[in-house]
């Protein structure tokens, strides 16, 4: 039994690595669409996109705080409890990118509260 539980820990860690990775290959950050070569520089490539990955879902899910009145000129309300933050932000950088600016410097300027908050 020992190894059925701490294969079902492996399976649930590789499930989020795998979210991650479809997120930077194809959830809007293109990764796969690099011309980078070498392994230092995919490396440090993919460093750089899952931090930005990081910011982009920390930063959607302070947008998802926000008022509705807000978030209603961006997407339809309805969709907003099932829509993923990294989706959320996207859109709203395509909708209102002056929104999405003043979350990501709020967000910018409080890193260390979001992550003392969450915890």
């Amino acid at each position: 039994m020992d190894l059925g539980e701490m294969a079902c820990e492996y399976y649930r860690k590789r499930f989020l690595i795998e979210t991650l990775f479809k997120q930077m290959k194809s959830g809007g950050f293109n990764l796969h669409k690099s011309m980078v070569q070498g392994a230092v520089r995919v490396r440090n490539l993919i460093l750089v996109v899952a931090l930005a990955f990081i910011f982009s879902f920390c930063a959607g899910m302070l947008l998802k705080e926000q008022p509705k009145e807000t978030l209603n000129e961006i997407i339809r309300l309805d969709k907003l409890e099932k829509m993923r933050p990294i989706t959320l932000i996207q859109k709203c950088i395509a909708k209102n990118w002056k929104l999405a600016l003043d979350i990501l410097s709020d967000f910018s300027k409080n890193w260390d509260i979001f992550f003392l908050l969450s915890s």
